[in-house]
């Protein structure tokens, strides 16, 4: 079943999913969709797939110990530009399950892959936002 897509502008859209592996996939592709929609390059657009692939895997696997719950991505694109809006309404970071929070490479690739990382674990839950443009990140 497809999320719910909800076109919030030309250059805006918001994707409300279910924290379950499958959403995964589901904000992926509606991310790469609006990056290639944004001009950006194929590079660009990897780079994209794999952070927004980081960010709702972090929401599914950490957000919701018990189950259930829901995770938002907001999309916005301009002048060549993407900014990306990870959200739950979950436990947040510091009280995610320890058995599920194996410390691992998640937030190190994202900031790697992107120009600006900033992520808001203040409760509820956590929001993570990803800022691409179509040039390779600094340090890169």
């Amino acid at each position: 079943m497809e999320p719910p897509v909800a076109m919030m502008g030309p250059e805006a859209v918001r994707v409300l999913l279910t924290s379950e592996p499958a959403s995964v996939a589901a904000a992926r592709a509606e991310a790469v969709r609006c990056a290639r929609v944004a001009g950006m390059s194929a590079e660009a657009v990897d780079r994209v797939r794999l952070a927004v692939s980081e960010a709702v895997t972090n929401a599914v696997l950490h957000a919701y110990p018990g189950g259930g719950g829901d995770v938002e991505m907001r999309v916005d694109a301009a002048g060549g530009r993407l900014r990306i809006e990870v959200r739950d309404a979950g436990c947040g970071r510091a009280a995610a399950d320890p058995a599920t929070a194996s410390g691992g490479f998640g937030l190190a690739l994202m900031r790697a892959l992107v120009e600006h990382l900033e992520v808001d674990d203040t409760p509820p839950g956590t929001r993570v936002v990803l800022q691409f443009s179509g040039r390779a990140p600094p340090g890169r």
